[in-house]
């Protein structure tokens, strides 16, 4: 009896064990898309600057824009 119940803690030590190895690649997977994805955007947000005259009103256009852009990558 305790062979088997050492056994199970062994086994249900292991899949935890793996179950947060598992987690954590896709944190850390998940953390480099996201990363990718705002350097993307910033870099696209900087060239249309750039490209464009700047006026408070077209700052704020811009702006509101990339946020948009933003929030509906994320959706």
């Amino acid at each position: 009896y305790e062979n088997i119940i050492a056994n199970a803690n062994k086994k249900a030590s292991e899949i935890l064990e793996d179950a947060r190895r598992d987690a954590k690649l896709e944190n850390q997977k998940q953390r480099a898309q996201f990363e990718a994805e705002i350097t993307d955007m910033v870099l696209s947000a900087a060239s249309k600057i750039s490209a464009t005259a700047h006026t408070v009103q077209t700052d704020r256009e811009l702006y509101d824009r990339f946020i948009e852009e933003a929030s509906n990558k994320n959706e």
